[in-house]
């Protein structure tokens, strides 16, 4: 019997050297575009897995390229529950976006919500009177009540944040054609949700796609530079994490086993033993061999 879900989330890469890099390093955060309306979206860094059977990969790889590794499902949310979530996706006329001023009156209303609900918290408690002596934060500081209801509605806002970056159009037009999106079961890994710690490049809520085109190979320049922008794997787990590595080719296999072998890094782990190696080289196999025995 054919299975909808699988036990593994597949992420794809473009080529060889790339998946050589994802061995060696761990995957790493990207900046991706998503389109909320015909000329604006948002950019965030992340990384994308395709939450479906081995067999449909083989649709997939003409999309994002020929080369996969695929991760242990329950790992990945297991050792990722701030920042892996599965795409919901939207369909009806009322929940997507409806032209550009739709838009940003959504981001305005997300980022002018925290600020707005305080203050009339504040207003319904009393607390304005306060503010003629001491300082919002002082009385943050002080106030117990105030702060936990602080705290409450700075999660409500991230989550309507999370809302906005883990939500994807059910389908959209590609050159003309239309895309189904549904069909691609998406999860997304981003961390760092709407930072603006300097140390790590934050989201960018509101960009066309022009754009981000423009500026896409600079941003993601300076966020790989960054350590934070790698998923890594502890050196444990590689082997309960990691199930399959596919290349495009049968060919490809034996400098793919050579490469694990003799890197001294990988997946972000210095040094992994030869048994793990191996254990790592067992799970090789290629798109080729898929195609001829399944």
């Amino acid at each position: 019997m054919s299975i909808i879900n699988s036990n593994t989330l597949f992420h794809f890469t473009s080529n060889i050297t790339s998946i050589k890099g994802i061995i060696k390093n761990g995957v790493r955060l990207s900046y991706c575009y998503e389109e909320c309306t015909q000329n604006f979206g948002f950019a965030v860094p992340m990384i994308c897995f395709c939450d479906i059977p081995l067999l449909r990969t083989l649709e997939h790889r003409r999309k994002y390229g020929s080369y996969m590794v695929g991760f242990d499902k329950d790992y990945l949310i297991k050792s990722n529950l701030l920042f892996l979530n599965p795409v919901h996706y939207l369909n009806s006329f009322f929940l997507i976006n409806i032209g550009d001023d739709f838009f940003k009156t959504q981001l305005d209303l997300i980022n002018n919500s925290f600020y707005n609900e305080l203050r009339l918290y504040m207003e319904d408690k009393g607390y304005t009177k306060l503010l003629e002596k001491y300082s919002v934060e002082d009385l943050l500081n002080t106030n117990e009540d105030l702060k936990y209801k602080e705290e409450q509605i700075s999660m409500a806002v991230n989550k309507l944040r999370y809302s906005l970056v883990f939500s994807k159009l059910y389908a959209s037009k590609t050159g003309g054609k239309e895309i189904i999106n549904y069909d691609e079961r998406e999860w997304r890994y981003i961390s760092n949700l709407y930072s603006e710690d300097n140390d790590f490049l934050s989201w960018i809520p509101q960009i066309s796609k022009d754009e981000f085109n423009s500026k896409r190979k600079d941003l993601n320049s300076k966020l790989w530079s960054n350590p934070k922008s790698y998923m890594c794997i502890n050196d444990n787990e590689i082997c309960k994490a990691v199930k399959f590595i596919v290349v495009k080719t049968e060919r490809q296999i034996p400098s793919m086993i050579k490469f694990i072998r003799t890197s001294r890094k990988i997946f972000g782990v210095n040094n992994l033993s030869s048994e793990h190696k191996d254990l790592l080289i067992s799970r090789i196999t290629s798109f080729e061999l898929i195609e001829k025995n399944f």
